[in-house]
């Protein structure tokens, strides 16, 4: 099967190339412009991914490294797959959570791979491949929320956190659920996750929504911080990778490459790696 996916995403992007060019008999060769984003892709040598790397173990950053070597985490181990699959260098370009969106419909980012959900809103502006990371059959993984040690027994389900304040990373999964299933808390947004942990710690308010893995992370370097087992509602928790609407090649492209990814558990042991990493570096 891996070497069936193989075949067909090379068939796939020969096609693509294919369809770059063009001969009149008797003539030289004609170059067309890029007919759809894959063509330009392959076409430049690189593809362009923009992450918020503040979410490990999934993106994150190695202080340690430089350029694009400061990107690690499961979600940039896909995309370095990805782009080695299509045969192209990958460039990252680091965003505030919210900006990924507009940078998706202005196609100033080639994909988005950030923890993304889906959500009609992010529908309206982004085409989905399908998820590379089922976590809804692993119950140890939720979105939930995180609060003070020293609070761990005020709260035993989102009802009582009426009247308080719930801070959310803008534009996430979890502004949304706070949203439609806390109307009675009063919400904040943050620009990243750093953000949302010092204003925890200084009491400015009293519960960040977050994933379970990432703030489980958190608190491995924030003794002061706890991660409840409250979860949140949600039907679908899987992942999945953003791409400009309307480019229904680059879409198929990845989801093949996806395809080969749950084939082999690629996504699984990248992301025990990233867990490890983050670990070993004492990451934030």
């Amino acid at each position: 099967m891996k070497k069936l996916t193989i075949s067909l995403l090379a068939v796939l992007v020969l096609l693509s190339l294919a369809a770059c060019s063009t001969k009149k008999e008797g003539d030289d060769p004609v170059v067309d412009a890029p007919k759809n984003l894959l063509e330009k892709i392959q076409e430049q040598g690189y593809i362009t991914l923009g992450t918020s790397p503040d979410w490990p173990p999934y993106e994150f950053i190695d202080a340690s490294k430089s350029g694009d070597e400061r990107y690690v985490g499961a979600d940039i181990e896909l995309a370095k797959y990805i782009a080695e699959q299509l045969g192209v260098e990958l460039r990252i370009k680091p965003l505030e959570f919210s900006g990924i969106f507009a940078s998706i419909a202005s196609k100033d980012i080639d994909m988005a791979i950030s923890g993304l959900g889906y959500t009609e809103e992010r529908d309206e502006v982004m085409d989905f491949t399908i998820t590379y990371n089922p976590t809804e059959e692993d119950s140890n993984s939720y979105h939930g929320l995180m609060i003070r040690l020293e609070d761990k027994d005020k709260y035993e389900k989102l009802e009582d956190f009426e009247g308080l304040v719930i801070v959310a990373q803008n534009g996430s999964l979890q502004q949304g659920f706070v949203e439609t299933q806390m109307p009675y808390a009063t919400l904040k947004l943050i620009g990243s996750i750093g953000d949302g942990v010092m204003m925890l710690q200084t009491k400015a308010v009293d519960a960040m929504a977050i994933t379970s893995e990432t703030g489980a992370q958190q608190i491995q370097t924030n003794s002061d911080l706890y991660m409840t087992d409250i979860k949140f509602n949600v039907p679908d928790m899987g992942t999945l990778v953003g791409v400009p609407e309307g480019e229904k090649e680059l879409l198929d492209a990845i989801n093949l490459i996806i395809e080969d990814v749950l084939e082999q558990g690629l996504y699984q042991k990248w992301l025990e790696e990233a867990l490890e990493y983050s670990k070993s570096i004492g990451i934030e």
